[in-house]
């Protein structure tokens, strides 16, 4: 198999929206994240956690996400992630995303809670190498 780009997309939300859905659980998370004892940065938990097992991420840090996306579901019917592209390294210039994102599943063909929080929701393109 041939080497070249291939579109993707993201359903993202912004970071503000997370947050004021799940106050606490976000915070959680971030403290988790901010601990001098986890030797991360919120970069590299936005790559590491696509991967499963996600080894490299702390394990206060994975049970933080796990908790703020379980709360996030029940609170707006919306499956959350939290993702990763680099356009130097994977992508081009005129990618919609650049480092972390928030995005959201489940929207395509939007269901109750995607038209319910459809302003909130913002499809981005970007092309990825492999």
């Amino acid at each position: 198999m041939g080497m070249g780009y291939a579109s993707a997309h993201a359903d993202c939300v912004e970071q503000k929206f997370v947050e004021e859905n799940c106050p606490k659980e976000f915070q959680a998370f971030i403290k988790a994240i901010d601990d001098p004892e986890s030797d991360v940065d919120f970069d590299f938990v936005a790559k590491q956690l696509n991967f499963e097992p996600a080894e490299e991420v702390p394990e206060p840090i994975v049970t933080a996400y796990k908790k703020l996306c379980e709360v996030f579901e029940r609170k707006t019917g919306l499956v959350l992630g939290l993702g990763f592209h680099d356009q130097s390294d994977e992508g081009d210039r005129y990618d919609d995303v650049d480092g972390a994102y928030w995005y959201v599943g489940g929207v395509y063909r939007l269901s109750v809670a995607g038209e319910k929080y459809e302003d909130h929701i913002t499809r981005k393109n970007f092309v990825q190498y492999g």
